[in-house]
């Protein structure tokens, strides 16, 4: 987890804890703006893997709600496990006392949660990464030693910013953005050639944790090559065969088991949409 140090330009508790509901604020509305981007995401990769017909044995009842629940997973083991990911929206509050003086400390795998904390006024940035010149990094690093050596033995004002119960936001599909077809056909393109060279280098088989980095290289060096670029032209414009552009019909509209999943995108884009929606309220 990564510490980010603040100076308040108050010593009063009452203010101080008007500041931090500020904080809390803050971070809420920026943890509902990464969520719409990292749902964004999930639901163009699960379209795209269903039109290419990678889950036609899978049940997939609604697109929306399917990508909803492989982001709350994914969030949810990023948290409980302390990954150092995107996907971990954990934001954390230490309040201390030191000279007569309060400083916060908040901490978090999410660097743009500190970001978004830098233009508030009355709060000074004091963390250790924001400075570069020597001299004033080794003073930050002995202000926060002897802060935290106060607090050793007895607990500071600690709260928990986020995220707290039923954090996020179900947004509208409006609310969400995506690449378009080519975009995401380059994407595809690029991901398939780097897989087929990966596999080669790796003579077919599974691809040991030591060796991933050197085959790595190797298929990227490969993947920028004329024959890679080939390639990847060629997949691409298969691609843009069928990779259709995200709309409402396709990730709201309730699927059946009638048929694969593939197929029904197909229907659906040629007819006209209904009434047959996911509920997103």
């Amino acid at each position: 987890m990564n510490f980010y140090g603040f100076k308040l330009n108050t010593g009063n508790f009452a203010a101080a804890e008007k500041k931090v509901e500020q904080i809390k604020h803050l971070i809420h509305d920026k943890a509902q703006k990464i969520y719409k981007e990292l749902l964004s995401h999930e639901i163009q990769v699960l379209t795209d893997e269903c039109v290419v017909g990678l889950h036609d044995n899978d049940k997939i009842n609604c697109i929306y709600d399917s990508a909803t629940e492989l982001l709350q997973k994914k969030i949810a083991v990023a948290i409980a496990k302390g990954f150092d990911t995107e996907y971990n929206f954990s934001v954390a509050l230490n309040m201390f006392s030191y000279n007569k003086e309060l400083y916060i400390q908040i901490a978090t795998y999410n660097f743009c949660f500190y970001k978004v904390l830098l233009d508030i006024k009355d709060m000074k940035d004091l963390s250790i990464h924001s400075v570069v010149e020597e001299k004033e990094k080794a003073q930050r690093v002995k202000l926060w030693e002897n802060i935290i050596d106060k607090y050793k033995d007895h607990s500071c004002f600690n709260v928990k910013v986020f995220p707290l119960n039923d954090p996020f936001i179900k947004p509208d599909f409006k609310d969400l953005n995506f690449d378009t077809p080519i975009q995401r056909a380059e994407v595809l393109a690029r991901h398939r050639v780097m897989n087929q060279y990966l596999s080669l280098y790796a003579g077919g088989g599974t691809i040991q944790p030591e060796k991933l980095m050197e085959y790595y290289e190797q298929a990227f060096m490969k993947l920028d090559s004329p024959e890679g670029g080939e390639l990847r032209e060629r997949y691409k414009n298969e691609l843009l065969h069928f990779l259709p552009v995200i709309e409402e019909k396709i990730v709201m509209t309730k699927m059946t088991d009638e048929a694969p999943i593939n197929k029904q995108l197909k229907n659906l884009l040629e007819i006209t949409p209904g009434e047959n929606e996911c509920v997103t309220a």
